[in-house]
């Protein structure tokens, strides 16, 4: 028997971080990916030849694949949710919100897999013309400003045509800590609800100006970040706070946001077929779409675990390796089956399967020693 001096006492053992994680919200960002996987799959093509009902179901095809490019607002709504719980969750752990950790968390989440990429784009364009990039671009991506260039001169070259949506992310996550640490939970509220009418009012603006809906205004940070501002309200309003509803209430949720996503494109015009900005009807859509986003985070939020396919977890874990290589893979797929007839139905399967294959690739052999790396500096313990 030891002898009770020689026991390790309670007093001394390092306290464990409390923690923070719902899988759930790994399957909705899953959700949000394939969205826009689905946004950028290739168009069906339409010629004069074709009978009317084939160009109507084209025409429905289409008004899918541009409505589902709203799983970027998901994308935005959710990690402000995500941001502001956690730091909420700090605040009231240690007393006070660590700013250099934050942004030595973000650093080693975001920075290693995007600058490699974008170092890796540029490489590709040195060999592929149609890939290159100007110094003009370069200098927009490193610096985190791409969506503000993207919105002055177009998407960039393919395979870096997303990552604007990075340098919003970066610049909401710039200004959010410091909100929360200096003025508490009263300064993200008020901040949060400033973003709308800010969002709004610079949509109304710019769309009076006539500025398109593409690229323009859907990469502008101030018209985005009222999402981010929804997302931080409902971490606000949900903090330590769960709800049990129905299924068929969750299904409702889920349906009917996906189809107030149709309603937002096809009659408002928000982001797809109808690409002209009139100020009423595009900010009304936008209205629909955060409706929209809110119905479908609320159908997953607080489901149970044994409802959830431990398959759609993981795929919601790497889907940041996702969203960076679905464009590249789908050139991939795009190449390797030129050739082949009737590639349309075969290049999404093989396209997903590629993303798939490259990001669990990366999210292991390239990602997670950054991971670990990130988790020494965790007040919060996230998965």
């Amino acid at each position: 028997m030891s002898s009770p001096a020689l026991a390790p006492s309670p007093e001394i053992r390092p306290a464990a971080k409390p923690g923070f994680y719902r899988p759930e919200l790994d399957v909705l960002r899953f959700f949000a990916f394939f969205s826009v996987f689905i946004a950028h799959l290739d168009r069906a093509p339409v010629d004069a030849s074709m009978p009317a009902v084939k160009v109507k179901l084209i025409y429905v095809y289409s008004l899918v694949l541009e409505s589902a490019a709203f799983g970027m607002c998901i994308f935005f709504l959710l990690s402000a949710y995500l941001i502001t719980e956690l730091l909420i969750r700090e605040r009231t752990s240690t007393g006070s919100i660590h700013l250099g950790a934050f942004y030595a968390r973000r650093i080693l989440r975001i920075w290693p897999l995007y600058f490699g990429v974008v170092f890796a784009g540029y490489l590709t364009g040195l060999l592929l013309p149609q890939y290159r990039l100007s110094g003009a671009w370069m200098a927009a991506l490193v610096l985190l400003a791409g969506n503000w260039y993207t919105g002055k001169v177009g998407y960039a070259p393919s395979i870096m045509a997303p990552l604007w949506s990075i340098s919003l992310e970066e610049q909401f996550y710039l200004l959010w800590p410091s909100i929360a640490k200096f003025g508490g939970t009263r300064a993200l509220t008020v901040c949060a609800i400033l973003t709308i009418p800010m969002g709004y009012g610079v949509l109304f603006y710019l769309c009076g100006k006539g500025l398109p809906m593409q690229p323009s205004l859907w990469t502008n940070s101030f018209i985005q970040f009222s999402f981010f501002g929804i997302g931080a309200l409902i971490a606000l309003a949900f903090h330590k706070r769960s709800f049990s509803i129905p299924i068929s209430l969750r299904l409702l949720l889920f349906g009917g946001g996906i189809l107030l996503w149709l309603v937002a494109n096809y009659n408002f015009h928000v982001n797809g077929i109808f690409y002209e900005a009139r100020p009423w009807l595009v900010s009304c859509g936008l209205g629909l779409v955060a409706v929209a986003s809110i119905m479908i985070f609320c159908s997953l939020f607080g489901i149970s675990r044994s409802l959830l396919p431990p398959q759609l977890t993981y795929l919601g874990r790497i889907s940041y390796g996702l969203f960076v290589f679905h464009v590249p893979c789908r050139d991939t797929a795009h190449w390797l089956l030129g050739g082949i007839r009737h590639a349309l139905l075969l290049q999404p399967l093989l396209q997903m399967a590629l993303t798939i294959l490259v990001a669990a690739f990366s999210y292991r052999y390239f990602e997670k020693p950054f991971l670990r790396l990130k988790a020494r500096f965790e007040f919060i313990k996230t998965r």
